[in-house]
């Protein structure tokens, strides 16, 4: 995940070992989510829509009305 603000940018490795990690990489993923003021997922093709949508079915979709559910759309 990398955030930029047009002086900089930080990227942050999301990793997850074993299936035990995944849960804990999603919730560590939307956290980042909220920290940004108006996060933008950018993505080509539907593998990244899929993937979000299967992560919130598996551990759960970010609170209604938050930026992760915002930039997600798996609300």
């Amino acid at each position: 995940m990398r955030i930029g603000n047009g002086e900089f940018a930080v990227q942050h490795s999301l990793w997850a070992d074993t299936v035990e990690d995944e849960g804990k990489i999603w919730r560590k993923f939307l956290g980042i989510l909220e920290t940004v003021e108006m996060p933008v997922l950018i993505h080509y093709g539907s593998y990244e829509t899929t993937f979000l949508k299967r992560m919130s079915e598996r551990y759960g979709t970010p609170a209604e009305g938050t930026r992760a559910a915002k930039a997600t759309g798996v609300q």
